[in-house]
């Protein structure tokens, strides 16, 4: 059972090198960058990069409806030197083959990859999952072409498991279990 998020989620804190902080309106702008990028999007295939200043406003509103029902979100990755939005990390209720489970997502605007901000965020968020026992384990669907996220799932601690079909996608599951957990 996921617990809820109320009171905890979403939160402003900061890893070594990135600041997490609920997405705003504000953010609308730096997200259509993510959402045109076709590059961005190859593993996205329910997205379509020209219809970008459509689908980014209501991906930010979907999140800030998340957190306002308790159901977590994506959050805002802001690199702390320069202040600049570096893409999405966050806690997401999903169901997954008929069970809710508590994803870790990630999305990074592509100029900002390969610098580990993603695996960063991640890892951040996994302890923040396991600390809090919102779940008893947590996971990251990524599409079986998507290298860079399964290294990042990896580097999380994360292990494949099934594959399936989420969302008329093909994923992986990745899967890391709370050592720690009571639920």
């Amino acid at each position: 059972m996921i617990r809820s998020s109320h009171h905890i989620y979403p939160f402003t804190k900061e890893s070594e090198r990135l600041i997490l902080r609920p997405l705003t309106t504000q953010d609308t702008g730096d997200w259509i960058h993510f959402m045109s990028d076709p590059l961005a999007l190859k593993h996205f295939t329910i997205f379509d990069p020209r219809n970008a200043s459509e689908t980014a406003p209501a991906w930010i509103e979907k999140q800030l409806k998340r957190y306002e029902d308790g159901e977590y979100g994506m959050l805002a990755i802001i690199e702390k030197s320069s202040g600049s939005f570096v893409g999405q990390c966050g806690l997401l209720t999903q169901e997954v083959d008929g069970i809710r489970e508590l994803e870790i997502g990630y999305s990074f605007l592509s100029k900002h990859w390969g610098k580990g901000y993603a695996t960063e965020a991640a890892q951040f968020l996994k302890e923040f999952a396991f600390e809090h026992q919102l779940n008893s384990s947590v996971i990251s669907q990524i599409h079986p072409d998507n290298v860079a996220s399964q290294k990042v799932a990896i580097r999380n601690g994360m292990v494949a498991g099934k594959k399936t079909v989420w969302r008329g996608l093909p994923i992986v599951v990745y899967r890391i279990n709370n050592p720690n957990s009571d639920l």
